[in-house]
């Protein structure tokens, strides 16, 4: 185990693992970017297939809707989901999130000539408060046997406090008071983030093995349920 940027990573028997953050602040605005580069010993179909069902029983995303779905033109399959979360936020961020349900919408496009994948979400509530983007990418390792994925991860909150300090004192006093609450809620929301991609990780590694004993007609072990879950009311991967 090594640290990049106060962050943690970790290698384990089916992925390799690289992590480091940054952080910055300018004009009162604040910016959490966080990144993740991850080796699955797992080829790329395997892996993308199981994008579709890693949020069945998701102890925090509560439904999930899809909105669109086709083959375009270019014969890539394009997809829009609608994925609602809950989970328990902290006592001193409530009072900025009158609701619990945070909803992400998620686009996927597939290209199976190209074997690659990418996967871009952002929250569509409660923008004034926080703003999570992630965007995801997946193609195979050189050999083809296994597949690189990589996340990056930016988070702010309050994004209008910018707007806020060039209003005068009143605004610039606004500014103050919130920095320090800014400030927790992009660590917290950061580091549930990092909680949820390495929970999707197990999730796929357990997704894989089961594909590949059903294949070879062998008993399949326990599916991964819900390992992708439980990490908090935004979900990452």
């Amino acid at each position: 185990k090594r640290g990049w940027g106060g962050l943690a990573a970790t290698t384990r028997p089916g992925c390799s693992v690289i992590v480091w953050g940054a952080r910055r602040q300018s004009q009162g605005a604040m910016v959490r970017f966080q990144e993740q580069e991850v080796t699955y010993r797992h080829p790329f179909s395997a892996v993308t297939a199981s994008l579709w069902s890693k949020y069945d029983n998701h102890k925090h995303v509560k439904q999930v809707d899809v909105i669109d779905r086709y083959i375009g033109e270019d014969g890539r399959l394009y997809s829009t989901r609608l994925l609602t979360m809950e989970g328990n936020l902290p006592a001193m961020f409530r009072p900025f999130c009158p609701v619990r349900c945070i909803h992400m919408l998620e686009h996927v496009v597939v290209d199976a000539e190209a074997q690659t994948m990418e996967v871009r979400a952002h929250n569509i509530n409660m923008a004034s408060v926080l703003e999570a983007v992630s965007a995801s990418d997946y193609k195979p390792s050189k050999g083809g046997e296994s597949t690189d994925y990589r996340i990056g991860i930016t988070v702010r909150a309050f994004p209008n406090r910018k707007r806020r300090a060039s209003s005068g004192q009143a605004g610039a006093d606004a500014v103050e008071r919130t920095g320090y609450v800014a400030g927790k809620l992009e660590n917290w929301v950061a580091k549930k983030l990092i909680g949820n991609v390495g929970r999707g990780r197990q999730y796929i590694d357990a997704f894989c093995r089961q594909q590949v004993a059903m294949c070879e007609g062998g008993e399949a072990p326990s599916g991964p349920g819900g390992a992708a879950g439980g990490g908090g009311p935004l979900a990452g991967g």
